[in-house]
């Protein structure tokens, strides 16, 4: 109640104010963003249920500033400033101020930097149990000669209502947390991402915090799978024209806790080196391997992005856990786009076709059909609908040391939903008007429990054969239906609907409302 209530005041203060300033008409955007990821997939998820889950487009985070004269701007400088930046906040529909903006240009220094505030509130239930997040942060992001370049993402928050039902059941919440029961009475969780660049004239280097996400998909990717919590990682791309080499080193938290002293983690590390070749500009192949190596300090082996993992390891004495996988993307014209990929670990050539457990592999594709002439021609924002196949054998992600798993704090870092398993998805992005997106996606997921999550030991499998779907089977449905809108430049409202069915059993319903602030 006090949520609908707080929404109607904004609602209304909003359509006031707007009458008295002037409600201003859609702008079309001009920014030039900075292409920072060789590795961003162009066909990814939607279907967001909270607007938290929704991270920073990096590829459109940082903008190419035009670095021209010197200037400054903050919201609460002066009585004057403080009345044009309430009338921006709730009635102009361009994004191009924030909360605080700087740019100094001098005969030493040419940058701009720019602050904006965040705010917001989730509410979920499943029609029994219900609890609210709300939460506060800050994103800053800017550059130095359009060269350095620079951003950064925090937001805190704080479960109210059944926190066990909030624990146990939020997406938000992907490794450490502060619990209701060690920290009472309320549940708290906060993250932080964020990146530094330097671009050069054919790639650039980074040290970050985030994640990131290899492959087209829909449904998770079997590659790479960015559903985990943030890790610290440096990373190089190099551009060669139609063929590009990246490289990718993160620190990772283990699943193996020292039992002698509480808190003590042996360190764990991915490596990722991809290289893509676009014979075509519709066309993108890459190949790529990845490492999860453990209890050493840095190995100045898996520094070098031009040498082949796989046998760097086997010189190594075959102690880490490496994956190869390949892809592609084919845009074939304005409507259909193309895509596949294959991930494996151990693979016999005479037993590719046969049941012995140690062909690790998987397999997804998808097409994409986007309509650019939709409801909304003159945005020329395309109604897009997307079917994906998805297929990973037993054993897939798993390995005979805990501290080598392809996971990280708790998580996969493989498919979202395991391995050993079928899966068929589809997603429909469908513009209503201007400022109204309805997303949905619906998957049905068929999967064996042998050998289906990266937590079981390979060693204690029960025989060197495994079938597809092996084990005691489960059937999931799963139907998730957004609406979002974007009422004006700085606020967002979301409205979803999740639906469960597993084994036939009776549906089990989610419903979720948000409201985000951002200045």
């Amino acid at each position: 109640m006090r949520v609908r209530i707080l929404f109607a005041f904004i609602l209304l203060i909003g359509i006031k104010i707007g009458f008295l300033c002037g409600l201003t008409e859609v702008a079309e955007e001009n920014t030039e963003y900075f292409k920072l990821s060789l590795m961003r997939p162009e066909i990814r998820n939607e279907t967001y249920l909270f607007n938290l889950q929704e991270e920073p487009d990096v590829d459109e985070l940082i903008f190419r500033s035009d670095l021209s004269r010197s200037d400054f701007s903050f919201a609460l400088y002066g009585y004057e400033s403080f009345r044009n930046v309430l009338c921006h906040f709730l009635t102009d529909r361009t994004r191009d101020k924030s909360f605080l903006e700087y740019s100094l240009v001098d005969q030493s220094l040419a940058g701009k930097l720019e602050v904006s505030l965040i705010a917001g509130v989730d509410y979920h239930t499943n029609l029994e149990e219900q609890y609210l997040h709300l939460y506060r942060g800050v994103q800053l992001r800017g550059n130095i000669y359009n060269r350095l370049i620079f951003w950064g993402n925090w937001w805190a928050g704080r479960f109210q209502g059944d926190l066990d039902y909030a624990e146990a059941n939020s997406p938000l919440i992907k490794g450490f947390f502060k619990s209701h029961l060690l920290h009472p009475p309320y549940t708290n969780l906060n993250k932080i991402s964020g990146n530094i660049s330097y671009l050069f004239d054919f790639g650039k280097f980074s040290l970050g915090r985030g994640t990131h996400l290899v492959g087209e998909n829909i449904g998770g990717s079997v590659i790479l799978n960015d559903a985990v919590n943030d890790y610290g990682y440096f990373s190089a791309d190099i551009d060669f024209g139609k063929l590009s080499l990246s490289f990718l080193h993160a620190t990772l938290i283990p699943e193996v806790l020292d039992e002698e002293q509480n808190y003590s983690y042996q360190d764990k590390f991915l490596v990722v080196h991809q290289i893509n070749y676009r014979p075509v500009d519709q066309l993108d192949l890459y190949f790529g391997e990845q490492i999860i190596y453990a209890n050493r300090s840095i190995d100045p082996s898996y520094l070098l992005p031009h040498t082949f993992y796989r046998i760097t390891e086997h010189n190594l004495r075959d102690r880490d856990n490496v994956l190869i996988y390949a892809g592609m993307r084919w845009n074939m014209n304005k409507l259909l786009t193309l895509y596949g990929s294959l991930t494996m670990d151990e693979l016999r050539k005479s037993e590719i076709f046969g049941d012995w457990w140690g062909n690790k592999y998987a397999l997804q594709g998808g097409a994409s059909f986007s309509y650019a002439e939709g409801l909304l021609a003159e945005k020329n924002e395309p109604v897009r609908t997307t079917l994906e196949f998805t297929a990973v054998r037993p054993w897939m992600y798993t390995h005979q040391s805990m501290m080598t798993t392809f996971s990280h704090d708790g998580l996969g870092l493989g498919f979202p939903e395991g391995s050993n398993l079928i899966q068929t998805a589809g997603e429909i992005s469908l513009p209503l008007v201007v400022s109204i997106k309805f997303h949905q996606f619906f998957s049905f997921t068929k999967q064996g429990s042998l050998g289906n999550d990266f937590s079981i030991n390979y060693n204690d499998r029960p025989s060197d054969t495994a079938e597809w779907l092996e084990g005691e089977k489960r059937e999931r449905l799963l139907s998730r239906s957004v609406l979002s809108w974007s009422m004006l430049a700085h606020h967002k409202v979301r409205l979803g609907l999740e639906m469960t069915r597993e084994n036939g059993n009776e549906w089990q319903k989610n419903l979720i409302f948000g409201y985000q602030a951002m200045y």
